[in-house]
């Protein structure tokens, strides 16, 4: 809105960023209720403004595939789209880069062994996340594989986890909790031979790129995720770099534990995969075009 207004009386171009569709998000992260008026009035304040400006930006740029078609489908717009989706710094996040002393005191601290599959779990918990299916599939792949640990790395509030493992039978002592600073994080995935996340998905769920998947993936792990979430099912299913579970049934979360345990894509074909979606470097160039192309 800013930037419209100092466009309107400067002159110059207009880029629309979305992050997200986010008036929607507030909708359906329950922290504006439409029976309420106010909110309802608000709402409908910001959805106009979004085709205004999806109607009068001289480009536009969303985090995914998924968004782009919606909204090329569902708006007036100039057509100059640019998709850049979350990128990671594939220097931090690489292979070549861990601290091997690190990672074998961790696996120390935790209790891990060379017989152990780990499963991890990286970033913020909450109301997005459906933490108990992680955990049921968890269940499931335990019951495959009893060396089977779940590893959390998160800073969030972790009492539900120990609540729902009674309510779902798991023993508690195959869970690891711990946390770290963003230097440190890419030697904690590394502990771990998969990483999963569940996470709720709605209408603004097309624009949703989770940062966390071009960090495990540039680790060279396989990555269980859900159907319909942004670009990320479609990027596995395409590059063949992670199980993607039908629906949250214990038949489907079954089979894709077994579909986990005998995955077969390299270390390297998944490293590659990230630099073909998720390089730093491409994020900046594709930035570059949309400014030189105005």
């Amino acid at each position: 809105m800013v930037g419209d207004s100092v466009r309107k009386r400067f002159g110059g171009k207009l880029i629309f960023d979305i992050r997200g569709f986010w008036a929607d998000e507030r909708v359906e992260g329950e922290l504006w209720n439409l029976d309420n008026k106010l909110y309802k009035a608000i709402y409908l304040y910001f959805k106009k403004k979004e085709k205004q400006y999806f109607r009068t930006a001289d480009a536009v740029i969303t985090l995914t595939e998924n968004a782009q078609k919606y909204v090329l489908a569902n708006f007036e717009t100039k057509k100059n789209f640019q998709v850049v989706p979350c990128a990671v710094d594939l220097n931090h996040f690489s292979t070549k880069s861990l601290d091997q002393v690190m990672i074998t005191n961790l696996k120390s601290k935790w209790g891990v062994t060379d017989a152990d599959f780990v499963l991890s779990y990286i970033g913020s918990l909450g109301t997005r996340y459906r933490l108990k299916e992680m955990l049921q599939f968890f269940k499931q792949l335990q019951l495959i594989q009893p060396n089977a640990k779940f590893l959390f790395i998160t800073k969030s509030d972790t009492s539900q986890i120990k609540d729902l493992c009674q309510e779902l039978q798991i023993d508690f002592k195959n869970i690891i909790i711990d946390s770290c600073n963003y230097q440190d994080i890419p030697n904690y995935i590394a502990v771990s031979h998969a990483s999963i996340f569940f996470i709720v998905t709605s209408f603004s769920g097309k624009a949703v790129s989770p940062t966390k998947q071009g960090e495990i993936m540039s680790l060279g792990l396989p990555i269980v995720c859900n159907a319909d979430l942004g670009d990320s099912d479609t990027i596995l299913k395409l590059t063949k770099t992670g199980i993607v579970p039908n629906d949250y049934s214990i038949e489907a979360l079954r089979q894709g534990a077994k579909d986990l345990l005998a995955f077969s894509a390299t270390p390297q074909e998944i490293e590659n995969a990230a630099a073909d979606y998720f390089s730093l470097e491409k994020a900046v160039e594709k930035y570059h075009s949309v400014y030189q192309n105005l």
